[in-house]
């Protein structure tokens, strides 16, 4: 027995009905981790090199952690991952709740799902027992009604991921949903659609053993101090807050990024939605910071879980959009169709731009003029990315470097994505760690890779690439660790943005092992490299791919605190240089053999 782990990873096939269980000693445990480590394991040997991620022979896999289940704050997320139907690259995302734990107490670390079913299903599994059952019923319900029909037909406490109208309709930038929480990144959504599948409900009723139970507790208990000591904020705003720290930085993006200051910011914030708006506050399970907040619609009658700080920029600050009601109805909308709201609000806000500019007019749009500032515009914007409405709904439906190879010309310049993904509110040219974070990432404009961490410093201080390099490297390789265990990133605010000593205390005191800091930093490398050879592998890029929007490369900063800041390429060149040599990849890019070698991937060499 491996302490920690359920010890059995579930293989599924929808084209043939036939399931298996896999049982990996304790070494491919001690190897791969958990979370993101068996995602990116199963998915590079699974595909084969330039595999359609919308065809039966696409692999989608979902996975917890050797910390889900157990006392471990923050350990309840789960870990999705696919190929891209956005950008034809890594498709991982995570989403709290507690589907993941649910899944290590049905005996379970993973499931690796492959084929296509003939109708629409869903995956129920019950401890042992594993149906595959029709789905028709549910085909075209929105995510929150087919999770409320199905626990009145299972069981309330039967937990659920399922994806919306979106995903089945294939809309590339869509998500899957587990309660109200989001995996809502690059597209897995679209990938369970492929095959047919709406839902997988899951309930176990096992115990996950841990190897040193009083060290948990005093783990636990150390946490519980150091979260109420430093994180009353999260606790009271969650991420809500941030609008008016990142806008007084000067690294808000706003209207398309044309700006990085919002100048109806407060209307839009923390303070704003939490005296106006508040219903209530949420936790996932495990977890005592309870960031999670239910917010009103106060013009007409809505609610949602959100919206959190990234969506406050996506369908706030960057569509211009000051009346919060709208946020809050968008970001239900979303979650509802099963669509990214990052991807969804930056591309909506290309669109205003490019048809302020003249280079979206009607005739592509099928008659509708969409502006900035306009809350209407938006719902409409993302109810046609939802329905895949017409040929423009199609289009937008794809992101921003498909409406710009689409229409041509200048677009490609007003098109906010790195590596065909939308980045999230975290400015690469106010923080040139983003810049070279962003560039490297293998998803592409992901702030859960390298992290925003020169928020406090002064413009002269972060308009330098000094040290630049080596932040991206050191956040990457702990949001991979994260990732991995499965654990909540805002667990940083209490162990550090890097691979920490606590990080080692805990994986010994759940598995048993006597691992060291040195061997989990190796574990992160370990991951993070295959994730670099799958990018290689599929996109036939390696420096060539790890670049910057036309704007971010182009413009500097018009105004605010960070006025004058963008990333030339020379810089950008100089960090990457840098980062490849902290990495042990040549100046292509390229993992080198003896780096392999030394990260135990020889066989990927």
């Amino acid at each position: 027995m491996v302490y920690g782990y359920a010890g059995k990873i579930l293989h599924i096939d929808l084209t043939t009905g036939k399931t298996e269980v896999e049982t990996p000693n304790e070494q491919f445990y001690r190897k791969w981790l958990g979370g993101n480590g068996l995602v990116i394991k199963y998915l590079y040997d699974g595909l084969k090199k330039g595999t359609n991620p919308l065809s039966p022979e696409a692999v989608s896999v979902f996975a917890s952690g050797p910390l889900s289940g157990t006392l471990a704050h923050g350990a309840g997320r789960t870990h999705f991952g696919a190929k891209s139907p956005q950008t034809g690259l890594l498709a991982d995302s995570s989403a709290g709740g507690g589907f993941a734990a649910m899944l290590k107490y049905a005996g379970y670390d993973a499931v690796v799902i492959k084929g296509k079913a003939a109708s629409p299903v869903m995956v129920v599994i019950n401890n042992d027992k594993v149906e595959i059952r029709e789905a028709d019923r549910f085909w075209g319900v929105k995510t929150i009604e087919t999770q409320h029909r199905l626990k009145k037909e299972l069981t309330p406490e039967y937990k659920i991921a399922c994806i919306g109208p979106a995903g089945e309709k294939l809309v590339p930038m869509t998500s899957i949903v587990t309660d109200t929480r989001v995996a809502g990144r690059s597209g897995n959504g679209a990938v369970w659609g492929s095959k047919n599948l709406k839902a997988v409900a899951i309930y176990g009723d096992k115990d996950v053993k841990v190897a040193d139970m009083a060290k948990v507790k005093a783990l636990y208990g150390e946490f519980a101090q150091k979260a109420k000591e430093t994180l009353a904020g999260l606790s009271k705003y969650g991420t809500t807050a941030l609008p008016a720290s990142i806008n007084a930085f000067g690294g808000m993006g706003t209207r398309n990024m044309q700006f990085e200051t919002f100048e109806h910011v407060d209307a839009i914030g923390g303070e704003t939605l939490n005296t106006q708006h508040l219903i209530r506050h949420r936790s996932c399970f495990s977890c005592c910071i309870h960031c999670a907040k239910d917010f009103k619609v106060n013009k007409w009658d809505d609610v949602s879980e959100g919206p959190e700080y990234e969506t406050q920029y996506s369908f706030g600050s960057m569509p211009a959009i000051s009346d919060v009601d709208y946020i809050i109805a968008a970001d239900r909308l979303s979650d509802e169709y099963g669509i990214d709201t990052i991807s969804a609000g930056v591309t909506a806000s290309m669109v205003m731009e490019l048809m302020e500019r003249g280079l979206l007019t009607e005739k592509d749009t099928g008659g509708k003029t969409y502006k900035f500032e306009n809350g209407e515009d938006l719902l409409e914007l993302v109810r046609i990315i939802g329905e895949k409405k017409g040929e423009f709904g199609e289009l937008i439906g794809k992101g921003t470097r498909a409406l710009a190879e689409k229409l041509g010309g200048d677009a490609y310049k007003y098109a906010f994505h790195v590596k065909g993904l939308e980045p999230a509110g975290h400015s690469p040219r106010a923080q040139k760690t983003m810049s070279v974070g962003y560039a490297t990432s293998p998803r592409g404009g992901s702030h859960h890779d390298a992290r925003p961490i020169e928020y406090g410093l002064p413009p002269e201080k972060r308009n330098t690439t000094e040290g630049r390099a080596l932040n991206a490297f050191n956040t990457q390789n702990w949001t991979c660790l994260g990732d991995s265990l499965v654990v909540c990133h805002f667990e940083e605010k209490i162990y550090g943005t890097s691979v920490a000593q606590a990080h080692v205390d805990w994986i010994n005191a759940v598995t048993g092992w006597d691992t060291t800091l040195e061997e989990v930093k190796t574990m992160a490398e370990r991951i993070y490299t295959l994730e670099r050879l799958f990018t290689i592998r599929e996109s036939g890029k390696a420096r060539d791919g790890d670049t910057l929007p036309w704007r971010t490369m182009n413009e500097p900063i018009p105004s605010g605190t960070s006025k004058g800041m963008y990333t030339t390429q020379k810089e950008l060149d100089t960090m990457l240089d840098e980062y490849y040599d902290l990495r042990g990849w040549d100046r292509k890019g390229v993992p080198t053999k003896a780096t392999l070698k030394r990260l135990g991937l020889e066989e990927y060499s």
